[in-house]
């Protein structure tokens, strides 16, 4: 069933009964699901560990019934359960099901995965590592790209919707998968006199709101860029580029204000040249002058923070690579001589020492160098025999 959505570390309290309905009990049912436990709640509802009639976990993430007194709600939670399940990427959260329970709750069937947001770790870490970052990155790229392709663009790409998930087939790796299309938009056809997305509002988290969304203008998928923007400044440098008192406030600093660079903050962040400079031209105030594609900061963030590959190991039996070997167009001779010379060195390091007691009867010497010279013949003869073996497999 896939990898495992949200079993944090840090457990989002559920929402007080007093506004809203008591949560669901471990046994309740939702359609085919099971509810096991609750486990933390979101803007719209409550999210549920269950299981399906085969035992396989899911989280079961359950809109309010407030909530479901707004058509809009519920057709923006249904817009969620739609985009998701279109793209089909292992950097996006997977959607099973969208389904309507028989008291009228609206829920959506997700993976179950094992792990933390990125704003639970920007809380334990303040910062992140800049391989982690530019992991994070490329994790986010690669499933915007494809929701891209698919006429998808998120709108409200941030800490909280940005998931690192252990597990899965690679033990010790952990995925980056991207959770709540709630406000995504499909893009209509690009026609004459039309929009791809057209004015609906503003839908989205402020702190990392595009200026073109903020200013209810056309949405494309460079407001997503814009975004991601925001998102790895504050993996940077521990804060979102822009803050304020209120909602309003922070929009009109998304509207006017350039970014600080990182190396200006107070204290100041120094970054890589390349990096700073990425972040920097994603958060343009002007579409236009940011990157295109999604996979393009990608890129850059990539290409300023090099891979640290860690050295592999010599599996037995194998050659290490900085260790001369034979090469085919060796005369055998030579082989064969360096053998003999080693192994007379290695097999008689002590033969013309004398001896620490008196020996017992041996014969003349010319007969003992006879018989040593072939003793070292016969071994040289042997190994050569080997060498040449392992150079004909090679």
């Amino acid at each position: 069933m896939g990898a495992f959505l949200a079993m944090t570390e840090e457990h989002t309290p559920l929402p007080d009964a007093e506004d809203h309905e008591r949560p669901l009990e471990a046994g309740a049912r939702l359609g085919r699901y099971r509810v096991m436990r609750p486990l933390g709640s979101g803007a719209m509802g409550v999210v549920y560990v269950a299981e399906d009639e085969f035992k396989q976990p899911v989280a079961l993430k359950v809109v309010s019934r407030v909530r479901t007194a707004s058509a809009d709600a519920v057709a923006r939670f249904r817009t969620e359960a739609v985009a998701a399940s279109k793209i089909g990427h292992r950097n996006i959260a997977e959607v099973f099901e969208f389904g309507t329970a028989d008291d009228g709750s609206v829920f959506i069937a997700m993976e179950l995965l094992e792990g933390e947001d990125l704003r639970s770790r920007l809380k334990r870490l303040g910062r992140l590592p800049l391989p982690e970052l530019a992991h994070v990155a490329e994790g986010v790229a690669a499933g915007l790209a494809v929701a891209r392709e698919q006429g998808i663009v998120h709108r409200d790409l941030k800490p909280e919707n940005i998931f690192i998930a252990r597990g899965g087939t690679m033990p010790g790796v952990e995925t980056i998968k991207v959770l709540d299309f709630g406000v995504a938009k499909a893009l209509g056809p690009a026609g004459p006199g039309q929009r791809k997305t057209g004015k609906s509002g503003i839908l989205g988290t402020p702190e990392y709101m595009a200026p073109e969304q903020a200013a209810e203008g056309e949405v494309d998928p460079r407001s997503d860029i814009y975004a991601l923007g925001c998102v790895l400044y504050e993996c940077a440098t521990g804060r979102p580029p822009f803050r304020g008192r209120n909602f309003v406030e922070i929009l009109a600093k998304h509207l006017r204000e350039a970014p600080v660079a990182p190396a200006l903050l107070d204290p100041p962040v120094e970054l890589p040249p390349l990096l700073e400079a990425a972040v920097l031209r994603a958060l343009a105030k002007d579409p236009a002058q940011r990157q295109q594609r999604i996979e393009e900061l990608s890129a850059s963030v990539r290409a300023a923070v090099p891979r640290t590959t860690p050295a592999q190991p010599t599996l037995r039996g194998s050659i290490p690579a900085n260790t001369s070997r034979p090469k085919l167009e060796d005369p055998t001779s030579n082989i064969v001589e360096r053998i003999t010379r080693e192994f007379e060195v290695e097999a008689f390091p002590h033969a013309d020492e004398p001896a620490a007691t008196p020996p017992a009867p041996e014969l003349p010497a010319p007969a003992r160098r006879d018989a040593r010279r072939w003793l070292a013949v016969a071994g040289a003869a042997v190994l050569a025999v080997a060498a040449l073996g392992y150079v004909i497999l090679r």
